[in-house]
């Protein structure tokens, strides 16, 4: 029964990351053919990490109190709803389809940060199956689904309505999953913590005391705003160039997204199988991997077969530079915030969404009005290098 219960958890996640490559790829697809606008996908890009980042408040304090298995099942069920409703806008010979598909992207969101949080509260509910065993198929299907996803994405989107069928099939087989799995629906309304659950500023607030007490916590701070402010750039100067390529946007903009996954899933695995050992160095590195992406893809301007490889071995490179930098700073952060880490990262990780969103919607203006998307990548480079400066900053020793 375990071992059948770690296969369904592993088959759901992938099977929901299907669903959820799928709209987003098709939202994208279908915003940027009908608009050829550049401000309204930063729009789109902007309101993914706002969604995100409001919605897991209030979704994190009812995590422990709802019945799972019901809310994941009502989840999936509103995910394929909105798969027909993607299908049936993005074959409107309406022009008014904007509106619409913006609405539908923040549902969208506002559902699949509702499975983010819900899949983490079954590993206690599961008896017979140890934490680490379910978190380590749930790390596997993220690397899988970050290559996967996206050309998985945009093969089913080329199907047209049979892709639709086959992606409303895997949310119906991840629903079926969910309620042959064993639960102990343990509510914790009874509990009478009712007045500990909304500490959520409060716990903010002592985050960011120990950010300023501690060097390492600052520095880590300041890198990854850097680096969000910097990354919202490319990542939203990653849709023209996908566009100015050769293969189709929606082609070439899921093969650099799964190449920059395929990277990140190299440094995981590099990780795992061996310890870090100068992490001052590879972090230097890493940031220099990062600093350079922009300038890749600034060959995706020009034509030749060459430009599709270097813009492939730029993204993945960009891909474990990323994931470098991030499993570095987390585990730096894990070091020296004691017993705050969890309001420490909230705190970094809400600033860094707060500012990503802010120099998205900047970035898309100035490309969209001035078309200055070649300079927007090459300002990018020196932002993410400039956080080098702040490495000094970091302690990580073991």
């Amino acid at each position: 029964m375990a071992r059948l219960n770690l296969l369904s958890i592993g088959a759901i996640d992938v099977l929901v990351g299907c669903g959820a490559w799928y709209l987003f790829i098709g939202i994208l697809n279908s915003i940027y053919t009908s608009t050829s606008s550049i401000l309204f996908v930063s729009v789109l890009f902007a309101l993914r990490t706002l969604t995100s980042t409001v919605s897991s408040i209030p979704l994190s304090i009812l995590a422990d109190r709802i019945g799972v298995k019901r809310v994941l099942i009502l989840v999936f069920l509103f995910l394929i709803f909105l798969i027909f409703s993607l299908y049936s806008i993005s074959n409107s010979t309406s022009k008014s389809i904007l509106l619409p598909l913006l609405s539908l992207a923040i549902i969208v969101e506002a559902l699949i940060t509702t499975y983010n949080i819900l899949k983490y509260a079954i590993p206690p509910k599961l008896k017979g199956i140890s934490l680490e065993r379910i978190n380590a198929i749930y790390e596997m299907t993220f690397s899988f689904m970050m290559v996967a996803g996206p050309l998985i994405a945009a093969f089913l989107i080329n199907l047209r309505y049979l892709g639709t069928i086959i992606i409303t099939l895997c949310l119906v087989v991840s629903g079926v999953l969910v309620s042959q799995l064993r639960l102990s629906e343990i509510s914790s309304m009874s509990n009478g913590d009712n007045g500990d659950n909304f500490r959520m500023f409060d716990d903010l607030r002592n985050g960011l005391k120990d950010i300023l007490r501690k060097k390492t916590l600052k520095g880590a701070l300041i890198i990854g705003v850097l680096i969000a402010s910097a990354g919202s750039v490319v990542n939203l100067a990653i849709v023209p160039v996908a566009d100015a390529l050769e293969n189709g946007f929606i082609n070439a903009y899921s093969m650099i997204v799964a190449f920059i996954g395929l990277g990140s899933a190299i440094s995981g695995l590099t990780v795992f199988k061996r310890e870090l050992r100068n992490q001052y160095r590879i972090l230097q590195l890493s940031i220099i991997l990062i600093s350079v992406y922009p300038l890749t893809l600034l060959s995706g301007f020009s034509n030749g077969v060459w430009v599709l490889l270097l813009i492939a071995v730029g993204s993945t490179l960009n891909g474990m530079g990323n994931g470098f930098t991030a499993i570095i700073l987390t585990s730096a952060i894990q070091k020296k915030a004691n017993r705050n880490v969890a309001k420490v990262l909230a705190f970094i990780g809400n600033t860094e969404n707060i500012v990503g969103v802010m120099v998205t919607i900047v970035a898309g203006v100035v490309m969209e009005n001035f078309h200055h998307i070649q300079l927007m990548l090459l300002i990018s480079s020196p932002i993410f290098l400039l956080s080098l400066i702040f490495v000094g900053f970091m302690d990580l020793k073991s």
